[in-house]
């Protein structure tokens, strides 16, 4: 009656949706984070950026990790982490009060930070050029 029947979502809800059908399990289904069991015992972890522009470099350079480092990135330097104490990290976006800081590129936000490229095997909580604080 209402003609042929579409399937409704994004891409990587398709692509989801055909893991389940070949015997995949859905964990988590948010919009920002799904989790898939996959039938040889591994678990998917897929982190989705709404607002690439806005979001990509923080969101990257957090998920890189180690978490130890991760949590300090978005933690204030007045709690002795590498944020400016006037932001804030909220939902993978950079804010300082009500104006959000574009991080396009993992770069930008360590450059935002002040601390230039880290290569990702020397990241750690409290880094500095040369050694951890």
């Amino acid at each position: 009656m209402f003609g042929n029947i579409v399937a409704t979502g994004s891409e990587i809800d398709v692509a989801v949706r055909q893991l389940v059908q070949a015997g995949a399990r859905l964990l988590k289904n948010g919009p920002r984070y799904k989790q898939i069991a996959l039938p040889d015992g591994i678990n998917l972890d897929l982190f989705l950026v709404l607002q690439p522009a806005q979001q990509w470099g923080v969101l990257f350079a957090i998920r890189t990790g180690p978490a130890d480092f991760s949590k300090w990135l978005v933690t204030p330097r007045k709690d002795g982490g590498a944020l400016p104490s006037y932001c804030c990290v909220q939902d993978g976006v950079v804010r300082n009060g009500d104006t959000i800081m574009p991080m396009p590129e993992e770069s930008d936000f360590f450059d935002f930070l002040g601390l230039g490229w880290i290569e990702p095997g020397q990241r750690q909580a409290g880094w500095s050029r040369g050694k951890a604080a």
